[in-house]
């Protein structure tokens, strides 16, 4: 994780009241990146669950990405940051979170990387993917994700990382405000951090 997106995470967190139980799925923590670790951001949360398919800082659960898991009986959150680019299989990893997102009815986070370095972890994980906004918005589609904010933080007018931010069904009753939190959330991950709406880059489809 870059202090990039732990920064764009902590900012939605806060202005679009994201709480609730947490899973984190592909949370091990990088030794490099032990200062970026986002138990802190949920710090008020009832449970924070993280799941990797090795084990390692960060991880309590070690399961396969797609493994139907019942971890907790309700869930506010599920993360996925960073973690597409070294799967195998991303299109079954994406349907298989927009299905986990859905039967709790959570906030769902997916982020990636299109321009970054080759960076595969031998024994552990390799480097096989790299998405645009267009590319990730594709695939939540296909996978009938729901409503979709994607932003990009761009670097020299190319797209560097990309997030998705997937909605609870409910979310306008849950934040009757959704629109000007919103904005305030993403003016804020401008200036703290570069990103932006995928829509307002001159380097879309």
């Amino acid at each position: 994780m870059t202090r990039h997106l732990y920064d764009l995470v902590s900012i939605l967190t806060h202005y679009l009241r994201i709480d609730g139980n947490v899973v984190d799925v592909g949370s091990r923590v990088a030794p490099q990146q032990a200062h970026l670790n986002l138990r802190r951001v949920f710090v008020g949360t009832a449970k924070y669950v993280g799941i990797d398919e090795v084990e390692g800082p960060g991880v309590d659960v070690v399961s396969p990405f797609s493994s139907e898991l019942s971890v907790v009986d309700s869930i506010g959150v599920v993360l996925c940051l960073d973690v597409l680019e070294h799967v195998a299989e991303p299109v079954e990893l994406i349907h298989h979170l927009v299905r986990f997102r859905a039967r709790y009815n959570a906030w769902l986070i997916v982020s990636t990387h299109l321009n970054m370095q080759y960076h595969p972890e031998p024994g552990v994980y390799g480097d096989y993917w790299r998405f645009s906004g267009a590319g990730l918005m594709r695939l939540l589609n296909l996978a009938s994700a729901g409503l979709v904010q994607m932003l990009v933080r761009p670097s020299w007018e190319v797209q560097e990382d990309v997030c998705a931010i997937i909605f609870p069904d409910d979310v306008r009753s849950r934040v009757p405000d959704l629109d000007s939190r919103l904005g305030i959330a993403i003016d804020a991950a401008g200036k703290s951090s570069g990103w932006g709406p995928f829509s307002d880059l001159g380097t879309r489809t």
